[in-house]
């Protein structure tokens, strides 16, 4: 579970979203909120970016995906969603196939759809802000 030599990380890193007006004490109380939902490491901080390595997954994982998303749309918007071009070009890596079987890409939600599987197969999160 992450504590406060894990949020020291974020402190020493002066971690912020300054796109989105948050800066690293806001960051790390929205990581607290996380913790009544499940268990993580940070595993890395930057000036931009904070890594979570979960021990535990939240049991709503579709709400949890939802507030990543609105908490770092960059991971969506940037990433996730990307792999729908990557799919219309038949370019997807093998290592993302099972995270794009059965997406709906016609659902506006499909870039958190996947962040979803993203989390829940590798129990990890990378947290962005440019």
């Amino acid at each position: 579970m992450a504590g406060d030599t894990d949020f020291q990380q974020l402190r020493d890193a002066h971690t912020s979203a300054g796109n989105y007006d948050m800066g690293t004490d806001q960051i790390i109380d929205r990581l607290k909120q996380w913790q009544g939902l499940c268990s993580f490491r940070v595993t890395g901080a930057k000036h931009d970016r904070v890594s979570l390595e979960f021990d535990t997954l939240p049991a709503d994982m579709g709400a949890f995906a939802r507030d990543v998303y609105a908490f770092s749309p960059d991971i969506v918007d940037q990433g996730t969603a990307s792999l729908r071009e990557m799919v219309e070009a038949g370019e997807l890596p093998e290592k993302f196939q099972a995270l794009v079987a059965g997406v709906d890409f016609n659902d506006d939600n499909y870039g958190v759809e996947i962040l979803k599987r993203q989390i829940q197969a590798g129990k990890s999160l990378s947290l962005w802000w440019d």
